[in-house]
């Protein structure tokens, strides 16, 4: 069962959090002001110690990390050092460059996870509003993709600016040759706590478009949800070995996150991993995800209420 999958632990390491782009739901907005890059040699601890403590997987992210004079370097001294995959969060617009992808590749850069948050210029620059972004992105994928051996996959965070008709959205993604998809929930931090009441989706909504994609989860490596309460997904989609299901348990047991530590998934005396920006209602304590969903955002509690988690528990079947 896809819950149940045990991916390696990965040093997640935080380089700053400058961007060249101005996402509507970024959810570090206002941390650059607050929190400065990071230096080469503070970056260079963390993959030091990262090896001591048997990390053999290092991502590097952000802010957007490509836009940093050094990252070539970066990506270096992680290969020196010895991890074995060596990936980067990023929105891709850099890797348009030939010249670029090529001298990242060659320092040892072999994954990235790209942001596309729409399947046409119009919704993607409308959530990045940066012109021009959806066309860097795309060219940066077709570069990729002729790189041999260099995983990529797709982050997508879901809004109501592109939840709607999500199948076409997962055709566009294969389309480019992509078989690794993850869809993330919108977390109310940053511009999307600013821009909250008209980028959340009610979970009903949310719920009839998700369930839509298990007609094409088997054309895909892998189909993941980050951070969405299971009660949303029907039991098959709970089910499908293609789907794998990222939540409050899991992102406290496979990622470690240096350079920034925002203390949001923190372990609690129970033992359980508990998120800061979630809460569990009382419905949750019957649900038999209970130990590894985190609940509800609490800021999606303050403007649509209980009532569709309950609704969504007992139709899902969720309820022990």
């Amino acid at each position: 069962m896809s819950l149940e999958k045990k991916p390696i632990k990965t040093l997640v390491v935080t380089t700053g959090f400058s961007c060249n782009n101005k996402c509507l739901m970024c959810s570090v907005e206002e941390k650059e002001c607050a929190f400065p890059n990071r230096t080469y040699n503070d970056i260079e601890t963390d993959l030091k110690n990262g090896r001591l403590e048997d990390f053999t997987e290092v991502e590097f992210t952000g802010g957007e990390p490509t836009i940093r004079k050094d990252i070539i370097e970066n990506i270096e001294r992680a290969n020196v050092l010895g991890y074995e995959k060596i990936s980067v969060s990023t929105n891709g617009r850099l890797f348009s460059y030939k010249e670029f992808c090529d001298k990242i590749i060659a320092a040892g850069l072999n994954k990235a996870t790209i942001s596309l948050l729409g399947p046409n210029e119009k919704i993607h620059n409308a959530v990045t509003r940066t012109p021009g972004s959806f066309g860097e992105v795309i060219q940066g994928i077709e570069n990729l993709n002729q790189v041999e051996n260099f995983k990529i996959n797709i982050s997508t965070v879901i809004s109501s600016l592109n939840y709607r008709d999500i199948v076409s959205f997962a055709e566009f993604v294969l389309a480019l040759g992509i078989k690794n998809w993850y869809l993330l929930d919108l977390i109310p931090e940053g511009g999307a706590k600013k821009h909250y009441a008209q980028l959340a989706v009610t979970q009903n909504e949310l719920s009839r478009e998700l369930n839509k994609l298990e007609s094409v989860a088997d054309k895909f490596d892998e189909l993941g949800f980050f951070d969405f309460p299971f009660c949303l997904f029907e039991e098959k989609m709970i089910k499908n070995s293609k789907i794998n299901f990222i939540n409050t348990q899991k992102r406290g047991e496979t990622t470690q996150q240096v350079g920034f530590e925002p203390e949001r998934i923190v372990r609690g005396e129970d033992g359980l991993y508990h998120d800061e920006l979630r809460t569990q209602i009382e419905v949750c304590k019957s649900c038999r995800y209970a130990d590894r969903c985190g609940g509800v955002w609490r800021d999606y509690l303050q403007k649509f209420g209980e009532e569709e988690t309950n609704n969504l528990a007992r139709k899902h079947d969720c309820l022990i």
